[in-house]
C-alpha cells in the first residue's frame, strides 16, 4: 500500500497523484479527456472525483486516498474555483453517457459535415478536416436493389488486415445477409496461403473480373484495405466496381492523430468502419464522413487444440512466455526488445521459464533481427521466425501460459485478443485499441508513458507519440502469474468470458447486419422521398 500511495516523481508534498490513481486514470479514456493533467492543474479536481465517486467505482480502502485533499471552501469560491467546477462539470456531462447520447442525435439530425462544422468552429482553426473532393466523391446509390456485401480484401494474405477480411466475412456468414467476397492480390510481401474463407464467392478466384456482376453481385461494399490502399484498389477494380454501390471502407492506424497525407481516401468512400475506439478518435477528428467502429471478430481457428508442446519442441515442465509479432509490422511499434527486457528482470538465469518470440519476415529486418539477438543472449529466449497457419498459431498460444505484449501502440490488439480467447493470462501495455477489451479486470495492464518519436519509424512520422511501457511493472506482473498461477487463471477466465460475449463471430454479425439493414432503408427512404412511407 505505501508503494502505491508513492507519487510516480516521488514527490512528498501532499496533495499528490499516487501511482495507483495513475494507474486507474490510464485504464480510463473518460478520465483523460475530463482531467488532462491530473497531477498538475487537475489534481483538485480529480482528487475531489476520486473521493466522491471514484472510490466507489473502483472499490477503494481510504488508505488509498490519504493523499488526497479536496478543494478548500475559500478556493471554491473564488473566481478561479467557481470557473474550474463550471468546465469540469460540462466536460463531465459531455464525455458522459449523456453527451455522448447528444453528439450521436446532432449527428442524424443535422448530418456528419454539419455537426464537423460545428466542431471545428467551436475548436478553432487550428482543428483541421479532411475535405472531400467533389469531382471524386462518391455518389448516393438511388437504390438497393441487390442486398447483400461485397468483402473485398487481402483474403488470403496471412497479416492483419486479411485476418480482419476473413473475420468479417465468417460474422456476416451468420447473419440472413447475403456476403460475397473478392480476393485482391496487389504485390502483398506477405504469405498468401490462407484458404480458410475459400468457400465464399470469389475469395479463391484471382482471375475474376471485378467489372462482372457475378464477382460483386451485391449493392454494398466493404473495402478491407487501410487507406494508404484505398486509391491503388480503386485503380485496379475500376469505377464499375463503385457506381451504384454504396461503399464502406475498413481501416487501421495506431498512432493518435491520422496523417494528412491520408484523408485522400476518404474521397472514395460513404463510410470508414475502424475497429477501436482509439483508431476511432483519431480519424473521427478529420473525417469529412461518417464513422463507425466495428470490432474485429475473434474466434480461435478450428483444429488448434490438436497441437502440445511437443509440436513446437517445448518442455511440459517449462513456463512460457509467448509473443507474436511479424518484423513487416515494425519491430518498433511492436516492441519486442521491451518483453526480452521484461523477461530478463523477472527471470535472469532461470531454465525452467522460456520467453517464445514468433516472428515472420526477419528477413526484412536484419538490423532489428540482430538486436534482438543481441538483448536475448544471456536469458532463455527462442525465436520462431517461420510462417504458420491460423490453427498452428492459436496452438501454439493454447500450449503457453501467459501472453506478453509491450507493444508501443496497436490499432486493435489481434494476438492481445487471441490469447484472451483461448483462456491464456495477458500482460500489455494499457495503451492503443486493446483498451477496448482489455482492462484490470481481465488481465494484466501495463502502465506507460507516452514519448515522442525522435524519428520516422516506416509510416509512423517523427514528433508523433506512442507508448512506451514500464519494463519494471511487466516483470513484477510476469513474477506474478509465475507465483500465483490461480489468481492468473481466475483473470484469465474472466478474459476469455468478456471475448466470447463482446468479440463473437455471432456478436459482430449482428452489428453489421443491423447496420446494413439500416443503411439499405435509409437509401430507400431516400428514393421514395420525404413523405411517403419507407417500406
Amino acid at each position: 500500500a505505501a508503494w502505491l500511495n508513492e507519487s510516480p516523481k516521488r514527490s512528498k508534498r501532499r496533495p499528490h497523484l499516487t501511482r495507483l490513481l495513475q494507474h486507474l486514470w490510464r485504464q480510463r479514456p473518460d478520465l483523460q479527456r475530463i482531467f488532462p493533467d491530473p497531477a498538475g492543474d487537475d489534481l483538485s479536481d480529480f482528487s475531489a472525483w476520486a473521493l466522491d465517486y471514484g472510490r466507489h467505482e473502483f472499490t477503494l480502502d481510504d488508505a488509498f486516498l490519504a493523499t488526497l485533499a479536496r478543494p478548500s471552501r475559500a478556493d471554491l469560491f473564488t473566481l478561479k474555483g467557481i470557473r474550474r467546477r463550471l468546465i469540469n462539470r460540462a466536460k463531465r456531462l459531455w464525455n458522459g453517457k449523456l453527451g455522448l447520447r447528444a453528439r450521436e442525435l446532432a449527428k442524424r439530425l443535422l448530418g456528419h459535415r454539419r455537426t464537423a462544422a460545428i466542431r471545428r468552429a467551436t475548436k478553432g482553426d487550428d482543428a483541421p478536416v479532411a475535405v472531400a473532393s467533389p469531382s471524386v466523391r462518391p455518389v448516393t446509390p438511388t437504390t438497393i436493389d441487390r442486398f447483400g456485401v461485397n468483402v473485398i480484401g487481402y483474403l488470403r494474405a496471412e497479416t492483419g488486415m486479411g485476418q480482419a477480411a476473413r473475420a468479417l466475412v465468417r460474422a456476416l456468414e451468420t447473419t440472413d445477409v447475403p456476403v460475397a467476397s473478392y480476393d485482391l492480390d496487389l504485390n502483398v510481401l506477405a504469405r498468401r496461403d490462407d484458404t480458410s474463407v475459400t468457400g465464399s464467392l470469389q475469395a479463391a478466384d484471382t482471375t475474376a473480373d471485378p467489372e462482372d456482376d457475378e464477382s460483386l453481385p451485391y449493392d454494398i461494399n466493404l473495402l478491407v484495405v487501410n487507406a494508404d490502399q484505398v486509391a491503388a484498389v480503386r485503380e485496379h477494380l475500376g469505377a464499375e466496381a463503385f457506381a451504384d454501390r454504396w461503399t464502406i471502407g475498413y481501416w487501421l492506424w495506431e498512432l493518435e492523430l491520422f496523417p494528412e497525407r491520408f484523408w485522400g481516401a476518404f474521397d472514395h468512400l460513404h463510410e470508414v468502419w475502424t475497429a477501436s475506439t482509439f483508431c476511432l478518435d483519431a480519424m473521427s477528428a478529420v473525417a469529412p464522413i461518417p464513422m463507425r467502429r466495428m470490432p474485429i471478430p475473434v474466434t480461435l481457428a478450428a483444429g488448434s487444440e490438436r497441437f502440445t508442446r511437443a509440436d513446437f519442441d517445448l518442455d511440459d515442465d517449462v513456463f512460457v512466455v509467448l509473443f507474436l509479432f511479424n518484423f513487416l509490422s515494425y519491430g518498433a511499434r511492436k516492441n519486442p526488445l521491451a518483453a526480452v527486457q521484461a523477461f530478463r528482470q523477472a527471470f535472469a538465469g532461470r531454465d525452467d521459464v522460456l520467453l517464445v518470440l514468433k516472428s515472420a519476415h526477419a528477413d526484412f529486418a536484419p538490423e532489428a533481427r540482430e538486436a534482438l539477438d543481441r538483448e536475448g543472449a544471456d536469458v532463455n529466449v527462442r525465436l520462431i521466425d517461420r510462417y504458420m497457419d491460423r490453427a498452428e498459431i492459436d496452438g501454439l498460444i493454447r500450449c503457453s501460459d501467459v501472453y506478453l505484449s509491450l507493444h508501443r501502440s496497436e490499432g486493435f490488439g489481434l494476438t492481445v485478443a487471441e490469447a484472451m480467447a483461448a483462456g491464456k493470462p495477458v500482460v500489455a501495455t494499457q495503451y492503443g485499441g486493446v483498451t477496448d477489451f482489455f482492462n484490470a479486470a481481465n488481465g494484466y495492464p501495463i502502465a506507460y508513458e507516452l514519448i515522442t518519436l525522435e524519428e520516422d519509424e516506416g509510416p509512423y512520422p517523427a514528433g508523433a507519440r506512442w507508448a512506451d511501457p514500464d519494463i519494471d511493472l511487466a516483470a513484477r506482473r510476469l513474477r506474478q502469474i509465475h507465483d500465483d498461477r490461480d489468481q492468473a487463471q481466475r483473470l484469465a477466465s474472466h478474459a476469455r468470458a468478456d471475448i466470447d460475449r463482446e468479440l463473437s463471430y455471432a456478436t459482430i454479425g449482428r452489428q453489421i447486419a443491423d447496420h446494413m439493414h439500416r443503411v439499405a432503408r435509409r437509401i430507400e427512404h431516400q428514393r421514395l422521398g420525404p413523405g411517403l412511407p419507407s417500406r
